[in-house]
């Protein structure tokens, strides 16, 4: 049952109120609708747009070789066919570039002038990516699968990750950036890994030539058996070498000339 309230003023009894504490005259005047709330624009999802555009358009401007096509603003060069790109590949300037290989195809690949770099050699073919490989920007991927890569991988990019499967990564692998990442299977980097980098010979054997970094801050692993034929040197501000003599590894020895140095293979994963 609904409550009823009286209210006494002048000695005049007040009528009851209804739910909404207006008189239930018909007098009383109806709440007025409240305005529907619009949504505000999402202006950070148009910025996000406007942005994918003009990277998309950027890519189009310069991506029109053969087998190149721009995906999200990055230039996919598509050599995936047996025998495509034999030729070799250039990337386009300025914006991010993919290059993907296929059996016997990429001949020599140069995506220095790329903004960044993604090179897949590890479609499953010996024979992928036969020339040197060279690539800059701010960031550098370059992935060789299974005896892929049979030359030199220079990488000028701020960051580099360079990945060598078995077998893989024949020629000497030089990075000059700030940071860089090589990381060699089972018998592979069967040349120099040299430069600012952090090495990982893990393989066994593997990084049969010498192994050395001038960065700031390396760590060079020789875990795997018979791993790290050559020296294994650093220098700079800290350098950490792991080896295990006992598994026929850093048989050139190990130098370190960094101001801060720790020679323990307990310090490597």
């Amino acid at each position: 049952m609904r409550p009823w309230f009286v209210v006494a003023i002048a000695g005049v009894l007040a009528c009851d109120l209804d739910e909404s504490g207006l008189g239930a005259g018909a007098d009383a005047a109806p709440l007025p609708e409240a305005a529907p709330i619009e949504a505000a624009p999402d202006a950070t999802e148009d910025v996000v747009d406007a942005a994918s555009d003009a990277s998309q358009s950027a890519c189009e401007a310069v991506c029109t070789g053969p087998n190149e096509s721009c995906f999200n603003g990055t230039c996919v060069v598509d050599c995936l066919q047996t025998g495509a790109c034999a030729a070799g590949v250039t990337c386009p300037p300025g914006v991010p570039c993919e290059v993907d290989c296929g059996p016997t195809s990429c001949g020599a690949i140069d995506c220095t002038k790329a903004s960044s770099c993604n090179i897949d050699c590890s479609a499953g073919s010996t024979t992928e990516c036969s020339g040197p490989i060279t690539c800059g920007g701010s960031k550098c991927s370059v992935h060789c699968g299974e005896q892929a890569c049979h030359q030199t991988v220079t990488c000028a990019a701020d960051l580099c990750d360079v990945t060598c499967d078995y077998g893989a990564c024949w020629g000497s692998i030089t990075c000059s950036g700030t940071s860089c990442y090589v990381a060699c299977d089972e018998q592979a980097c069967s040349g120099n890994a040299t430069g600012t980098c952090n090495v990982a010979c893990n393989g066994s054997p593997s990084c049969s030539g010498t192994v050395s970094s001038a960065a700031a801050g390396s760590t060079l692993c020789c875990n795997g058996g018979g791993s790290c034929g050559g020296l294994v040197s650093c220098s700079k501000t800290t350098c950490e070498i792991g080896c295990l003599p006992d598994a026929g590894s850093c048989a050139g020895g190990e130098q370190c000339t960094a101001k801060s140095c720790t020679l323990d293979a307990s310090t490597c994963p």
